[in-house]
């Protein structure tokens, strides 16, 4: 029978309206999942596209990511207003990463207005849920718990500051995944990333801007990574930082771009690098002076060349010239005419102003003469002439550094023994407390440590916080820094502090210092002024290599700390997998409790780590020992509501 074509038209709108009822959750569903394999593979703009509308129907999820885009500038220009709008309005729909990135924002003043208090507020909604790293940062603030049992070692951002600036790539990721605030500046200004553009060291770099590291962030004196790089002539960083969109027209404090402060070095390759890449060929320092015209004045024949094929002309009024014709500005107008021709490494200059009757002893606004500039810098020649004209190299700033501790700290050897001879005092000490020897082994100076202790420099030494030049090289991993202030230690001194530096190098997961100092004498069963044994502290931060060189020297497995928990106990409450499993090939006792009543299997439960709560089967876990609450593990997971360990347990 035909039908009519009015039933027709009512089967149709229905056939759509069934249709559209279905396809739309699936294109919605589709759409995430697309956004998710963009993210992937790396293909931000494509993510950006699909997230932008799934944030502003209200997807949780979408926002968050959508901000995680803006934070880090990845398909779209890096904006931390957008990224605060976005991580507020995923955070407020109670998803807990978003609340730990908006605590994040909050703690930083990034996009938002600085408060500690509200950080506090959202870090909390997020531990509540389980984020690990929210309770972490709560710990280390000291906005839960007791931040004094937390060893020094673990105040992350500085260890992270000092692992880029000596290249050490595990230290480095160990203090990320500590939560370590990666655009940390110390108090020159300098970053992570700073400090690893400066040493040429890609493989920092490029872990620390995975990290959300500010590639354009600035120091005090305003220079970014990229103008450290091209200074110090590290080639490949340099076409890295610019690959991952290092803006190359930023100035410093005296007018200088990447390009400009790779002239004045001589660094023909990375100027050449920044020339290939589009640098602007025309630009001026705040002293009006051109990259090829500073060339030409320090007689960079080669680089010249170079400028003048990429466009660059040589005026008749700026050939030649010279630090002579310097204007202050108000980014140096507290140096005086001599300190900004020291700071250009222009001996003529410092030579002739000097015989004009410039005094080399005058203090900028910072307190930093002449020649603690030339000291800084590591201008050996100009320091020589400065201290030939009576300069002071014990004049302090107003952090109390003198010449000799800056050398020190920058590693000028040469500079160091020239202020040395002319009467610098290396015992002299900062407002920190930190001699020469002590600022040299921060910074992983080995040469310049072993000639300070020719000159009697001593180890003993600590800052006010009682840290001595081994304690630095011990945390920072320098294996022969370490043996060379050992041998120069005072017996007694080193007996009474080897188990805590034995304590310092495991937890910063140093074996082969921790090798050294146990075939030295230190204790594998040492614990901390709170009752925390060395073993169960490494075990719970998962350095199996510690773990096992502990073990290799007797250390008992089963040791407990004050509150009764084992390594195991603590091992399997983070859910460190290798490290249950080596335990567990040591025969650790499976079933301990602590002082809670709590089993390896208890904790495990509690906190979700299926993969460790197989592994304690495995090995004869008891599922019926009750805490002192009378819970089980099973019903430790109940209450938690981890559904496949309940599935699991309850067979």
């Amino acid at each position: 029978m035909a039908l009519s074509s009015s039933k027709i038209k009512t089967i149709l709108t229905f056939i759509i309206l069934l249709l559209a009822y279905f396809y739309m959750p699936l294109s919605y569903s589709a759409t995430t999942s697309q956004a998710e394999m963009a993210i992937k593979t790396k293909n931000y703009k494509k993510a950006y596209r699909i997230l932008k509308p799934l944030a502003e129907s209200g997807d949780r999820e979408a926002q968050y990511n959508l901000a995680v885009l803006y934070r880090n500038g990845l398909g779209i220009n890096k904006n931390y207003n957008e990224a605060a709008k976005w991580f507020q309005k995923s955070a407020k729909q109670n998803y807990a990463k978003a609340q730990y990135s908006w605590g994040i924002l909050c703690l930083n003043g990034l996009g938002v207005e600085k408060s500690r208090a509200k950080a506090q507020k959202w870090f909390k909604k997020a531990a509540n849920q389980g984020h690990k790293k929210a309770q972490r940062k709560l710990d280390r603030l000291g906005l839960s718990g007791d931040e004094s049992d937390l060893p020094e070692n673990l105040k992350t951002e500085k260890a992270l500051l000092q692992g880029s600036q000596r290249g050490d790539l595990e230290l480095v990721k160990t203090m990320l995944n500590n939560d370590a605030e990666v655009n940390f500046k110390d108090e020159f200004g300098m970053t992570s990333l700073m400090a690893a553009s400066s040493r040429g060291n890609i493989k920092i770099v490029a872990l620390l801007l995975e990290h959300g590291a500010d590639i354009n962030a600035r120091n005090d004196q305003k220079e970014t990574a990229l103008i450290q790089a091209a200074q110090a002539g590290h080639v490949e960083t340099v076409k890295y930082l610019m690959g991952k969109g290092a803006k190359t027209e930023l100035q410093d404090k005296l007018g200088n771009t990447a390009l400009l402060s790779a002239v004045r070095s001589n660094q023909a390759g990375t100027m050449q690098i920044l020339l290939n890449r589009g640098a602007n060929v025309h630009v001026k320092d705040k002293n009006g002076q051109s990259a090829i015209a500073i060339a030409d004045a320090r007689g960079y024949k080669a680089i010249v060349a170079a400028l003048k094929k990429s466009g660059a002309r040589l005026s008749k009024t700026s050939k030649r010239t010279n630090t002579s014709n310097v204007r202050l500005t108000s980014a140096n107008s507290h140096w005086t005419k001599l300190i900004v021709a020291v700071r250009a490494n222009d001996y003529k200059q410092v030579e002739k102003l000097l015989r004009s009757g410039a005094k080399p002893d005058t203090k900028d606004r910072d307190g930093l003469t002449a020649l603690t500039h030339a000291a800084v810098k590591g201008y050996d020649r100009v320091a020589e002439l400065l201290l030939s004209n009576g300069s002071n190299p014990n004049l302090r700033d107003k952090k109390k550094m003198t010449p000799v501790l800056w050398a020190a700290r920058n590693g000028h050897l040469t500079v160091l023994k020239k202020l040395l001879s002319r009467g610098g005092n290396m015992n002299l000490k900062n407002k920190d407390g930190s001699t020469g020897l002590i600022l040299a082994s921060q910074a992983g100076h080995v040469k310049m440590i072993e000639y300070l202790l020719k000159k009697g420099a001593r180890v003993e030494q600590g800052d006010l916080k009682g840290r001595s030049s081994l304690y630095f090289t011990v945390k920072n991993g320098d294996i022969n820094s370490v043996k060379l202030l050992y041998r120069n230690a005072d017996k007694k001194y080193l007996h009474k502090y080897r188990n805590y530096l034995l304590w310092i190098a495991s937890v910063n997961n140093r074996n082969n210092i921790v090798k050294f100092l146990v075939s030295n004498g230190a204790s594998v069963g040492t614990r901390d002024k709170h009752g925390n044994t060395l073993l169960g502290k490494v075990s719970g931060l998962g350095l199996v290599d510690i773990v096992s060189t502990l073990a290799r020297n007797g250390v008992d497995i089963n040791t407990h700390d004050r509150l009764g928990n084992t390594a195991l106990l603590l091992a399997s409450s983070n859910g460190h997998e290798a490290m249950v499993k080596y335990l567990l090939s040591l025969h650790a006792d499976v079933n301990q409790r602590n002082n809670f009543g709590n089993t390896a299997l208890i904790e495990a439960s509690a906190k979700g780590h299926l993969e460790v709560v197989q592994m304690l089967l495995k090995h004869d876990a008891d599922v019926d020992i009750r805490n002192k609450d009378k819970q089980t593990a099973l019903g430790m997971a109940k209450q938690a509501g981890h559904s496949e360990i309940i599935h699991l347990l309850d067979k």
